[in-house]
């Protein structure tokens, strides 16, 4: 969950229009399913007992869930630092610090959403561009950096 980043949070919400705090088997069934996790049918079963409501056998306590669920990330995530994409922890460069800053103050003042920049040249949605596509990007959004600055941020976040 937490390194595809899934808001798992948004398909539980979708099935439960009354906004309880519970969803039928069948829609938690289908929220697992539309959230792209892989879990076998007899983990589904474990977890529906798990979390089945106290107020109706029929109803998963899809909060109770999530809170599990939550907790249990927060607590692997304290352990071991998942790779976000970002520049690695042995980069501490003050001039990438400084870069970096004047990239956050350009797109700050100007509004701009970053994703749909990268998501155009990440057609396999892999999270992953090439130096052209990088280059091609910066280009786009009219952010001027120099070529030692372009060469920066290659390293970084090769």
């Amino acid at each position: 969950l937490a390194s595809k980043r899934i808001r798992l949070i948004d398909f539980l919400t979708d099935g439960d229009k009354l906004r309880s705090g519970e969803i039928s088997t069948a829609r938690f069934r289908s929220a697992l399913g539309r959230s792209g996790l892989t879990v076998e049918e007899i983990q589904v079963a474990c977890l529906i007992k798990a979390f089945q409501s106290s107020k109706r056998s029929d109803l998963i306590d899809w909060r109770r869930f999530l809170a599990a669920v939550t907790t249990g990330i927060e607590a692997k995530s304290s352990t071991i630092v998942p790779s976000t994409g970002g520049p690695p922890a042995n980069v501490q460069s003050p001039a990438l610090a400084e870069l970096l800053t004047k990239i956050k103050i350009f797109v700050d003042n100007h509004r701009i959403h970053l994703k749909p920049y990268f998501q155009d040249y990440d057609r396999h949605r892999a999270c992953q561009v090439t130096k052209t596509q990088m280059a091609s990007v910066l280009d786009n959004m009219g952010l001027e950096v120099t070529n030692e600055e372009r060469e920066l941020l290659f390293d970084a976040f090769q």
